[in-house]
């Protein structure tokens, strides 16, 4: 009955716009953490910082843990890493502080590689449409070393990675460094406000029967996917605002943005559908805009806006299965 009574209370609230905010769980706002086949590295010292500028979205994120892959290998360490964030902006400038996300001190020697976690011991909210600076700095001649896996892989998340600063003089001169940079996660979460309800017709979601004429995904005039696996192909589905197949199977909200380019990405092997890659895989489309993901492995297909970068006038994002990629305004 208890558990009844509260399902009814959250809806005729959430109706009548009584509940003020519901916080999500964390969330990947950036990165590339790997956990294992780490062959890079980057020192961190006294003089050598590094920094990575990103580009918020249109949401408001608290930051709730900053995580980075390292070791020590000097027999013994005793060095303080700060990681702090600043403003910054589209010339990739350090702006005004915005707060410490944590200090850690390390003292003992370490040889296989860990991953160490920075708590902000106040709240730092993320800005929506706003550069921000990360920047990660020692305090001793110790060979503190941020570990990846070789070759490197791109951050992902909610928001968009801009680039990798390096400096080796203590921040005197900063010049762009390892691209993309070493192993971290930043995670977010996000306070939603709750407005009321107002009913929705859900959007139906139209089959994509496989197609074996559709565009493979290799370089095009429209597409590139040139890292996908065998049997991965791409069937267009809109283009500059027309519907070129399959009505109804992007979804109307992304539709009322632009849409410059939307394409199903799928998998044939043996006459069976497949929904995995076997990890992430770079797609890009032409254009430039805003890049969203509809999962296929979920129905109805979960969406999610991708963090892009720009390469030779495409769109550029990392999807890990099959599943609708869609370009707008």
């Amino acid at each position: 009955m208890r558990s009844r009574l509260l399902a009814l209370c959250i809806i005729v609230c959430a109706t009548f716009g009584i509940l003020s905010a519901v916080s999500a769980a964390p969330v990947v706002g950036l990165g590339n953490l790997t956990d294992s086949g780490e062959g890079s590295f980057a020192q961190i010292t006294d003089n050598t910082h590094s920094a990575i500028i990103f580009l918020t979205k249109s949401d408001t994120r608290t930051i709730t843990d900053f995580k980075m892959r390292y070791i020590l290998p000097e027999a013994t360490p005793n060095i303080n890493i700060t990681v702090a964030l600043y403003l910054s902006d589209s010339a990739n400038t350090r702006g005004a502080f915005v707060g410490t996300i944590g200090i850690n001190n390390y003292t003992s020697l370490l040889l296989t590689t860990e991953t160490t976690i920075f708590t902000p011991a106040t709240t730092i909210t993320l800005t929506p449409n706003t550069y921000y600076w990360l920047e990660i700095r020692g305090d001793a001649d110790f060979d503190f070393s941020w570990m990846s896996r070789n070759p490197r892989i791109a951050p992902s998340g909610l928001f968009t990675y801009i680039e990798t600063m390096r400096t080796l003089n203590g921040g005197a001169t900063w010049t762009v460094g390892s691209n993309p940079p070493f192993s971290f996660e930043l995670a977010v979460e996000v306070d939603t406000p709750v407005v009321p309800v107002v009913p929705v017709v859900p959007v139906i979601s139209v089959p994509l029967s496989p197609d074996t004429t559709a565009l493979g995904c290799t370089l095009t005039s429209d597409v590139a996917m040139t890292g996908a696996p065998d049997n991965t192909y791409c069937r267009l589905l809109m283009k500059n605002g027309g519907v070129v197949n399959y009505a109804g199977a992007v979804p109307q909200n992304l539709i009322n943005l632009g849409v410059i380019l939307a394409v199903d990405v799928y998998r044939l092997q043996g006459g069976q559908s497949l929904t995995d890659f076997g990890g992430y895989n770079r797609i890009c489309l032409a254009g430039q805009g805003r890049l969203f993901y509809l999962d296929a492995r979920t129905s109805p297909r979960v969406q999610t806006e991708l963090a892009t970068e720009i390469v030779d006038g495409f769109t550029c994002g990392w999807i890990p299965a099959v599943g609708t990629v869609v370009l707008t305004n």
